[in-house]
């Protein structure tokens, strides 16, 4: 049973640490160390470049002037703040990640100590929310989706302490979290609506207090999204609302593809399980529903519970939690096939749906306290840490794998060029990250990338694997081969 503190100031009985909180406390540094060296080292990717190109280098008002979906309006605000104070880098650029990454991993300790209290449970809770590889990706990349979990999370633990101590600072904090998350990643509408709804009907049945809600924690939030993302989203068409997926089941199969198989270097867990095409659909198609399906149930008892108590706060808080786990999936699920079916909009796809990991996560973390499901929740936990740890990688982002050595490409051409004027062919995913270096290392001699693709007449030739009959094509000589992407850097004789 987990204790009832909840990570308020520490009492003066709770000033030791146990072990298992050290080895969290461990757990959490690891993986902020982590997210820095890969913010520091890895080679900028195409949708980290397009972004600073298009808009963190260009003034603000570039920025507010159109909508684009790449542009993740509070990161580039951010990256802009951070370029400015620090110069051009790679860190500079991720540095809002990083600290959207920070704020996730203080939050996700946060709401497991105070939901599992001390012991064991709590490692394995930030073990099970912070180390898969998919949302550890977006906690040091340049993109949106890390900022929008740090603060997503931050909300959501906020609302699970004010139902323990009525703080009503904390609906405020949760509703500005929830309002700046949607500002960060704009396909975290689904989740904040849905437990904005949630929890205001909650608090309007529960001493009706639908006026607190709107005044504490629903206006703020609509405020917050509203002064970032009103002028951007004035311009926006619903053409460019078109990344995703036709159907559920390539939705949930493609965020259980993202988390359990993210990268195709599965290390040594690899080799003592069947070929991965054979066992992965038992999770998306069986595994997952399942326990989705179990969230929801304890969702309904404990709803039944707090029809008998009358009172929210007195349900227990692990049920408090599972009630709004299950609500929010319900609704987010519900929106999403309303929107499909009357708006034509597709369902959330990988990265877009990415919110889901820790929901789901969490979900069944609860569900090991439960009669049944309990000992299947534990083994399954387990099992996901062992896959997720086995697809970390600190080398690249495995969904831009083939941009891993940009820099170092970059680096080479820029010890041979002599002097002289230099012309860069690159395959199209190669361009932008090719001109973030140009900027980044300030090579004026090289000629912008155009983007047009390698097929012309250039000095170096920068060429995915599927590029690569360019090089017999123009009698190319190769420099450089990466034997893992098949990326290659090859120059004109």
């Amino acid at each position: 049973m987990g204790n009832r503190y909840n990570g308020g100031p520490v009492p003066k009985e709770r000033m030791h640490v146990t072990v298992p909180e050290a080895v969290a406390i461990g757990v959490v540094a690891l993986l902020l160390a982590t997210n820095v060296y890969r913010a520091w080292t890895q080679s900028i990717t195409i949708d980290e470049a397009r972004n600073y190109n298009l808009f963190v280098s260009e003034p603000m008002s570039r920025m507010f002037a159109g909508y684009d979906a790449a542009n993740h309006v509070l990161l580039t605000l951010l990256a802009k703040i951070s370029i400015g104070a620090f110069g051009l880098s790679e860190f500079t650029l991720r540095l809002p990640s990083v600290l959207g990454g920070l704020l996730y991993l203080v939050s996700c300790f946060r709401l497991s100590r105070y939901l599992f209290g001390t012991g064991w449970m709590l490692t394995l809770s930030v073990l099970a929310l912070g180390v898969n590889p998919a949302v550890l990706d977006y906690l040091s990349a340049a993109r949106g989706y890390g900022l929008g979990l740090g603060l997503l999370m931050w909300a959501f633990t906020h609302l699970a302490l004010y139902f323990e101590d009525q703080d009503e600072g904390r609906l405020f904090q949760a509703g500005i979290g929830l309002g700046l998350s949607l500002t960060a990643m704009l396909a975290f509408l689904y989740p904040v609506a849905a437990l904005a709804a949630l929890v205001t009907g909650i608090l309007a049945v529960d001493g009706r207090r639908f006026w607190l809600a709107v005044d504490k924690f629903v206006g703020p939030g609509i405020i917050a999204a509203f002064v970032v993302l009103v002028l951007p989203l004035s311009h926006a068409k619903r053409e460019q609302f078109f990344y995703g997926v036709s159907t559920l089941a390539d939705f949930v199969s493609g965020l259980v593809h993202l988390s359990y198989y993210h990268s195709p270097r599965v290390w040594i867990v690899g080799r003592y399980l069947p070929k991965f095409g054979s066992w992965y659909w038992l999770i998306w198609a069986g595994i997952v529903p399942a326990f989705g399906l179990a969230t929801l149930i304890a969702g309904a008892v404990a709803a039944r519970r707090r029809a008998r108590t009358r009172e929210f706060a007195a349900v227990e808080k692990n049920d408090r939690v599972l009630l709004l786990l299950g609500g929010t999936m319900a609704l987010v699920l519900l929106m999403i096939v309303a929107a499909r079916h009357l708006a034509g909009v597709l369902y959330p796809s990988g990265r877009t749906g990415i919110y889901w990991a820790p929901l789901m996560t969490l979900a069944v973390l609860l569900l090991i306290g439960k009669k049944y499901v309990g000992i299947p929740a534990l083994a399954f936990t387990v099992f996901s840490i062992v896959m997720f740890a086995g697809g970390l990688r600190t080398d690249c982002y495995p969904e831009w794998i083939g941009e891993r050595k940009t820099k170092e490409v970059m680096r080479m051409i820029e010890a041979r060029h002599g002097g002289r004027e230099v012309r860069l062919g690159a395959s199209w995913p190669l361009e932008a990250g090719s001109n973030f270096y140009r900027r980044r290392f300030r090579m004026d001699w090289m000629k912008p990338v155009d983007g047009k693709g390698a097929d012309g007449d250039f000095d170096y030739y920068y060429l995915l694997a599927e590029d690569a009959g360019l090089i017999e094509k123009r009698k190319l000589r190769a420099l450089w081969h990466d034997l893992e992407t098949g990326t290659t850097l090859a120059e004109r004789p």
